[in-house]
């Protein structure tokens, strides 16, 4: 009884709201023109809360009541009460959203610059933009301008954030901020992993060379949690932290890329660790254009030594030398990156470290698997690591230039050894001829990994049976029997020739080869029921630019094989359109090509 009580007492004012309404729109109705239906109707409408209606029943009085009357003003103080109580009543609306919704905006439409001026319009905002995690975790910070301005609207927020960020990354063309450095001192970051410092110099804006005095107090706020650290500093620049300190005081870095150009001063030698200390290093890349830091087999040895967990290794700026400092000490190396020469900007290393699809490839069993060398001068070293790791050697790449070795008695020592240990595991092979006039190493380096003095023609026989592709940049003669050997290798799909000169008769012989082992394998793909590999993979990739006259029967006859995914060919220039018709009728039968390139065409 005292529910039913309650109900009634409840639902009386809504009944009353109800007749209201239907009495001013009856008044409506009946009299369009008198004001006192829509000052009924638009006041009940404002009083429930009802603004936007309210507030077009009132323009709708202001529409048909002439402004002469004497109530005309009552509807214009009645629509203009209705908007104030609008304005006044505005609802949270991101509030009132699940946090699932609100973090699919946040990913979507905004950055961390966008972001930041939301978290100062009201407390519930702020926290939920700052308990925001996974946006917070790798933080920017760019200043293209002067010292004095800040370096992004978010670096104020370092305070509230820091226990989310793992990842730090500075970009900036001047001294680092002030404001900024402080925040690193006295801010805590429990989960930073990863710091990363480009500098980047404008010419037009040249101060001299900066300081890096600040540093090793950046540093010392991650030491304990940093994993990565990524130094990018391109400029004459002054108290930078030696390589050492770095190890040192950062026991857990498992990366570190360390890249200097024009230091006044020496920055990774000597290298002085702590005695009985090893580091954590996985992956390392040292390039500095200083003279004196130019790494040897016995400072890299020490570095080595202590590192008994490093899988990648890249330098630039060293001596032969280290290439016995590697074999002797280097044993958990999967992957050997070396650019002897020092003397350019342009020839400084631009590799990302911290690959590790490429980790988890070259950690699958031990041994060197990966070696890229530029601008080699003797062979003679590298030619014993290579001796040691030829059973698990499966990437190779040699780029030579107008210093490499010249010397006959340096390369026929390849071929006398490369017979002995054969790189039966070799996939991909590069030969990089920089300087034309440097192909003595490519006469004696090229025939001692593809083939076998004497060679019967049998798969068993071959010295890199495995090998996939074939690169050769500039090479000056290939010879004969290397185009032969590649045929004969079940699992090759790729030959990029670029610059390169050769016997077309024996190139379009090879090519004749892999139009019709394409052609086979389409055959037996189409009539096969069952699932059996071929005999030979067909080839994938072609290119053949830069050669010089290139023979016509071997652009046609590239144009034919049905296997090609890539290819890339300069035919020479024809008054006629018969070659160019042949041509395009060629490459469009090719089922499975995705990507062509064609030069010189008119």
């Amino acid at each position: 009884m005292e529910s039913s009580k309650v109900r009634t007492e409840v639902s009386v004012p809504e009944r009353k709201y109800q007749k209201e309404l239907r009495d001013a729109w009856s008044m409506i109705t009946c009299s369009p023109e008198h004001p006192t239906g829509y000052l009924i109707a638009g006041h009940c409408y404002k009083d429930h809360g009802k603004q936007e209606k309210a507030i077009e029943i009132f323009n709708m009085g202001l529409n048909h009541v002439p402004i002469k009357h004497k109530e005309y003003e009552a509807l214009l103080q009645g629509k203009q009460e209705a908007d104030e109580s609008r304005k006044n009543c505005r609802m949270d609306i991101l509030g009132q959203l699940p946090l699932e919704i609100i973090h699919y905006i946040f990913d979507n439409y905004f950055d961390q610059d966008s972001i930041t001026p939301c978290s100062r319009v009201c407390s519930t905002w702020r926290n939920i933009i700052l308990d925001y995690s996974k946006f917070w975790k790798r933080i920017l910070f760019e200043s293209h301008l002067s010292e004095d301005d800040e370096l992004s609207p978010h670096h104020m927020l370092l305070p509230s954030i820091s226990q989310h960020i793992e990842e730090i990354k500075i970009i900036h063309n001047s001294q680092l901020s002030a404001t900024l450095i402080e925040l690193f001192q006295t801010t805590k970051f429990p989960k930073m992993r990863s710091l990363k410092i480009k500098h980047h110099i404008i010419v037009y804006d040249y101060k001299g060379p900066m300081s890096y005095a600040e540093f090793p107090s950046i540093l010392n706020a991650f030491s304990m949690t940093l994993t990565t650290l990524d130094l990018d500093i391109v400029n004459e620049s002054t108290n930078l932290p030696s390589l050492s300190d770095i190890l040192n005081n950062c026991n857990n870095l498992t990366t570190l890329r360390y890249v200097l150009v024009k230091p006044e001063h020496p920055v990774f030698l000597p290298i002085t660790l702590a005695t009985q200390q090893n580091t954590s290093l996985k992956e390392l890349l040292l390039s500095s254009h200083c003279k004196k830091d130019k790494m040897n087999r016995t400072e890299l040895q020490k570095l080595l030594k202590y590192s008994p967990h490093l899988s990648h290794l890249a330098i630039q700026n060293c001596d032969d030398s280290i290439y016995t400092a590697v074999r002797e000490h280097g044993q958990s190396i999967n992957k050997l990156q070396v650019l002897h020469d020092h003397y350019s900007y342009n020839c400084r290393f631009d590799i990302e470290l911290n690959n590790h699809d490429n980790i988890a490839l070259y950690n699958n069993s031990p041994g060197l698997k990966y070696i890229e060398i530029s601008s080699i001068d003797s062979p003679r070293t590298l030619l014993q690591l290579i001796k040691n790791h030829h059973h698990t050697l499966s990437f190779l790449s040699i780029r030579f230039n107008k210093y490499s070795s010249s010397s006959d008695n340096d390369w026929k020592k390849w071929t006398e050894d490369l017979h002995v240990f054969p790189l039966t595991n070799l996939t991909e092979f590069y030969l990089i001829n920089s300087w034309r006039s440097a192909s003595l190493a490519c006469e004696y380096i090229l025939p001692a990994i593809i083939t076998r003095p004497n060679d019967n023609n049998s798969v068993i026989n071959q010295q890199a049976p495995n090998l996939q592709a074939l690169i050769l940049y500039n090479v000056a003669v290939i010879p004969n029997n290397v185009l032969d050997a590649i045929t004969k290798m079940s699992h090759f799909t790729k030959l990029d020739l670029t610059g390169c000169s050769f016997d077309f008769n024996k190139l379009h012989d090879v090519l004749k080869i892999f139009e019709r082992r394409s052609y086979n394998n389409s055959i037996s793909t189409a009539t096969t029921t069952t699932s059996l590999p071929p005999p030979s993979s067909p080839l994938k990739e072609l290119y053949l630019n830069d050669v010089f006259e290139m023979n016509d029967d071997v652009i046609l006859t590239a144009s034919k094989i049905k296997s090609l995914t890539d290819l890339s060919i300069e035919p020479e220039y024809h008054e006629d359109c018969t070659f160019y018709k042949a041509l395009a009728q060629n490459i469009s039968k090719l089922p499975l090509l995705k990507s062509l390139c064609l030069s010189k065409l008119p």
